[in-house]
């Protein structure tokens, strides 16, 4: 994780031109942002670690990672909307993204649905991306 979680971080900082390089941090719990943190506003939080089965370097780990898309929440059906497509975008991203060549595959596993959060700054949706990377023990 202590590999590829900033490897995510820089390049949805890099790829989205939609957020602040700033807003893209990684985050301890879903429901918890920054005080000062923009919108639209990107979380990325570590999942589980397991360890998978034995290939010719030794043990493969699979990787969980949660990214999550906050915005604000408006009057419309539009902001709701825009939000999934943020999450295509990134999707389109990371989608087989193995960054430095040293994992073995990524995989999209699922989204998660439009949800309402309360922050400082007022009422915020959020929607999530769930990821699963996979990469031989030693490069992970």
């Amino acid at each position: 994780m202590e590999k590829l979680l900033p490897q995510i971080k820089k390049t949805l900082q890099e790829e989205m031109p939609w957020v602040r390089s700033f807003d893209v941090c990684l985050i301890p719990h879903a429901d918890m942002i920054p005080e000062d943190a923009g919108f639209p506003y990107i979380g990325i939080k570590d999942g589980g670690v397991r360890n998978s089965h034995e290939c010719m370097n030794g043990v493969t780990r699979e990787l969980k990672v949660d990214v999550y898309v906050y915005d604000k929440l408006g009057q419309r059906d539009e902001n709701i909307l825009a939000l999934q497509d943020k999450i295509r975008e990134m999707d389109t991203c990371l989608r087989g993204n193995l960054f430095d060549g040293t994992l073995l595959s990524v995989e999209p596993v699922s989204e998660s649905p439009t949800t309402l959060l309360y922050t400082k700054k007022g009422l915020a949706i959020r929607a999530g991306l769930h990821l699963v990377y996979e990469g031989e023990e030693n490069y992970v």
